[in-house]
C-alpha cells in the first residue's frame, strides 16, 4: 500500500478544500492531480472511483489520499446520496529521512517522519471533522491565516495517523482477547473431571 511521508517537524501547505454532497446518481468527473495531494474524507457513500489504475470504493468513515500526478474519475453513479470533504495539500520540500516504520513505532521518540497510508477505515470521524470544519472556517483575510490553515492541515494528517494506529491496536487487542478467551475455555474443558457412571450393587 502506498503512503504519504514527511518529516514530523515540518508543516504541509494547505491549498484548497470544501464539502461536497450530491443525490443518488452522481459520478465523479475526470480530474488530474498535478503536484498536489487530495485527502478525501467520506461521510456518506458509496463513492466509486478509479484512482490511477486502482478501483476504490469509499463508504462512511473511509478516507483516501490521492497522490500527485494521478488521474481520478468516477467508475459508476452512486446508488444513494453521498457526502465527502476534500482537502488539497502539498508536502514540505524538505525530503523525509529513510526510516523503518515498524521499528520506529516501537519507540515513538525515535520517529523522524509522519507516515500515513493512502487508505484507512476509521472507527469515528468526529475528531477529524472538528478539525476539518475549523480549517474550512479560517478567515482568509487574517494576517496569519495561511499559517493557521497549514498548521490545521498538518494536524489533520497527524490525527489520521494516530486514529489509524489506534484502530489497528484495538483490532489486535480484540483478536488477542478472543484468543485468550478461547484458550481459557479449552483449558477449562480439558481440566473437567471425568464422570464415570457406576451401578450400585443390589
Amino acid at each position: 500500500m502506498d503512503s504519504v511521508m514527511f518529516p514530523k517537524n515540518e508543516i504541509v501547505t494547505f491549498m484548497i478544500g470544501g464539502n461536497f454532497s450530491a443525490d443518488a446518481g452522481w459520478k465523479h468527473k475526470l480530474r488530474y492531480h498535478h503536484g498536489d495531494y487530495e485527502l478525501i474524507i467520506c461521510v456518506k457513500g458509496p463513492i466509486n472511483l478509479l484512482v490511477g489504475d486502482e478501483t476504490v470504493t469509499l463508504n462512511a468513515n473511509d478516507i483516501h489520499i490521492v497522490p500527485p500526478y494521478t488521474s481520478m474519475k468516477g467508475t459508476e453513479p452512486s446508488d444513494r446520496s453521498i457526502e465527502f470533504y476534500w482537502l488539497h495539500f502539498l508536502l514540505p520540500t524538505k525530503p523525509a529521512a529513510s526510516q523503518d516504520q515498524s521499528q520506529s513505532l516501537d519507540n515513538p521518540h525515535e520517529i523522524q517522519n509522519l507516515i500515513i497510508d493512502n487508505s484507512y477505515h476509521l472507527q469515528s470521524l468526529d475528531e477529524l471533522l472538528i478539525l476539518t470544519h475549523q480549517l474550512l472556517a479560517v478567515d482568509v483575510s487574517g494576517t496569519y491565516s495561511t499559517q493557521q490553515q497549514n498548521l490545521l492541515m498538518t494536524l489533520i494528517l497527524t490525527v489520521i495517523g494516530n486514529l489509524a494506529n489506534k484502530t489497528e491496536s484495538d483490532e489486535k487487542i480484540g483478536q488477542l482477547s478472543i484468543s485468550s478467551k478461547n484458550g481459557l475455555e479449552r483449558t477449562f474443558i480439558d481440566h473437567q473431571p471425568s464422570l464415570i457412571s457406576q451401578t450400585k450393587p443390589n
